[in-house]
């Protein structure tokens, strides 16, 4: 017997496979979080649940372990995954909730216990909950929970391999490292050290630093890791979180995260931090990062170790949308695991870390492009977000519309501006078929290969053009490339203290609320270079950058005098954070 079919979303519906779907009918439960004020609470909602849970998580794994670490240890090494699974949870279960509201009768298929796993480490996670084998594993366990019949097959079940992101040195770049360490002339000078780790500063950067410093600010990631390893170590049977559930769905939550923590915190725990003492010193001054405290397993526990002995940690943005967003949960995450917090301008009170404003390291040492009368083309640049909600406050559903805006861009735009348009896509699709989605509807439309780098394409281009608040606009503005902005401001809801600079934005016709708004601006501009050198443009460009993408003539003598600042008044810091915890 033929039965309807019920999509749990849109993004059941892949576009590449529409003509498979296409025949099984309109029904589709209404998304939960269609309204962004509902996303926005479903982000509060996890985030209270996180922080109360977060302490019975650590005592349970300080039991496991038989250690007896701190809450902030744990907060910066299960932290990431464990705010992120509750939100993924969360919404899975609200998602199944509505469905059931909806249809009643469901019956549905699942994954067979046989075929369930559990992730390696944090960036495993990410990679699993991309896929649509695993986030199947999560709904049955969801589906089963609230009685829904299910029939059963087995899946090999694996996401893409993810690695941390890679410090910027080469080889080369990490033997010259090692020889400059060892010299007798910076021996002298390491009683007291910070030690970097995916800073964003370059290799050419990160040389002068050490060398200025006289070997006290130091790369890791010089000494490889241990070839033998432990065995298996603690069984999660074992693992018992003391937490009072306030409700159904924290029930179950409970339940799952015993199911589902990371092996690297469970059963290779040990190992990761045996592979954390060969790869890194012991209880440096302080260690710096940008974003090493998400999916760097050893990078974590020593950070986390080093700070519960007194080690300052000191962090940096990686992201243009910091210090703009509200609320911004990987900048909520590391002010507060860290002492000193550097921004690429903007400034943040009542945090734990406080917060600096410093030369963006990303940004240091790039030259000025400004408008070239020479220069041909308009470089859009797009992005991509995971088909399965990953964090709020994002919505999967809010990605459905912002691809209608690309829909919306494109129509609106003259044709003569569209023939001179190369669309950067990018890196991951998630499933989304974005190419084909554009090609159907504009079958002249250019695409830019990753294997031209951005900041040449952005060298090239007469006009930069951003349909997302990201890092790729605040890398042109500080380029002073000419650029034209829009993006839906429902989802992009701004803090108040970066409203202004935003509003100068619109005021000079950078920013704009709608695609047709941002495609007859750009139809409107004869003469680019006399556009972005007008006085309103050259004043908003300039509040913005001073604020959300600093630079300096001299960055390297600025980051030296703050580190050097750092190690002189280490004693003070560690009090001060001490009494903070």
């Amino acid at each position: 017997m033929s039965l309807p079919v019920v999509f749990l979303g849109e993004w059941c519906r892949r576009y590449s496979r529409r003509d498979a779907w296409a025949g099984l009918g309109n029904m589709v439960v209404p998304d939960p979080w269609v309204k962004p004020s509902d996303a926005y609470s479903a982000y509060t909602c996890v985030r209270e649940i996180y922080e109360r849970l977060l302490p019975s998580v650590a005592r349970a794994l300080n039991g496991l372990h038989n250690t007896s670490w701190s809450n902030r240890y744990w907060r910066i090494v299960v932290g990431p995954w464990l705010q992120w699974f509750i939100g993924i949870l969360y919404e899975r279960f609200s998602t199944i909730r509505a469905a059931l509201s909806y249809y009643p009768n469901l019956i549905s298929m699942g994954v067979e216990d046989s075929s369930w796993v559990v992730p390696r480490d944090t960036l495993d996670f990410i990679a699993l909950v991309h896929e649509d084998a695993y986030n199947l594993q999560l709904y049955t366990s969801l589906l089963r929970d609230q009685g829904v019949p299910l029939t059963f097959k087995s899946y090999e079940i694996h996401g893409k391999e993810v690695t941390p992101q890679s410090d910027g040195l080469s080889e080369r770049v990490r033997r010259l490292l090692r020889r400059l360490s060892s010299s007798p002339r910076l021996l002298g000078s390491r009683a007291k050290s910070v030690w970097i780790d995916s800073t964003y500063f370059s290799a050419a950067m990160q040389t002068r630093l050490l060398v200025k410093s006289c070997g006290a600010v130091m790369p890791t990631g010089m000494e490889k890791a241990p070839t033998r390893m432990p065995g298996e170590g603690a069984s999660r049977s074992s693992l018992c979180i003391d937490a009072e559930a306030k409700d159904e769905f924290e029930a179950l939550l409970l339940r799952s995260i015993r199911d589902q923590i990371p092996r690297c915190f469970v059963e290779d725990f040990a190992r990761v931090r045996d592979i954390a003492g060969h790869s890194y010193p012991p209880a440096p001054t302080a260690i710096f990062s940008a974003n090493s405290w998400f999916g760097k397993e050893p990078f974590k526990q020593w950070a986390a170790g080093s700070a519960d002995c007194g080690t300052v940690l000191l962090g940096t943005q990686h992201g243009g949308n910091y210090g703009s967003i509200d609320p911004m949960p990987s900048e909520e995450h590391e002010t507060a695991i860290t002492d000193r917090y550097y921004s690429w301008g903007w400034e943040r009170e009542k945090r734990r870390a406080v917060v600096i404003p410093m030369p963006a390291p990303k940004l240091a040492g790039r030259k000025l492009i400004g408008a070239g009368r020479n220069r041909r083309g308009i470089l859009y640049v797009a992005t991509a977000s995971p088909r399965y909600q990953f964090a709020f406050p994002h919505a999967a559903c809010s990605f459905g519309e912002y691809l209608e805006w690309q829909l919306r861009f494109f129509s609106h735009l003259g044709p003569e501006s569209r023939d001179e348009t190369v669309v950067r896509l990018h890196i991951e699709d998630f499933g989304w078929d974005i190419k084909t989605r554009l090609q159907d509807r504009f079958p002249n439309l250019k695409f830019e290969s990753w294997g031209l780098p951005f900041l040449k394409a952005l060298s090239q281009c007469r006009l930069y053009v951003c349909d997302h608040l990201s890092t790729t606009f605040v890398e042109a503005l500080a380029a002073d490339v000419p650029s034209v902005l829009f993006w839906d401001p429902r989802w992009n809801r701004l803090r108040l203290e970066a409203e202004p600079y935003y509003a100068e934005l619109h005021s000079a016709g950078i920013l704009f609320d709608t695609p047709e708004e941002a495609a007859d601006a750009i139809g409107s501009i004869h003469d680019v270079s006399q556009w972005w050198n007008g006085q309103q443009v050259r004043t908003a460009r300039a509040m913005f950058c001073s604020r959300f993408a600093r630079r300096s003539t001299a960055p390297v003598r600025q980051w030296a005098a703050e580190l050097e600042k750092v190690l002189n008044s280490a004693d003070s810091l560690r009090q001060a954070k001490m009494e903070k915890f």
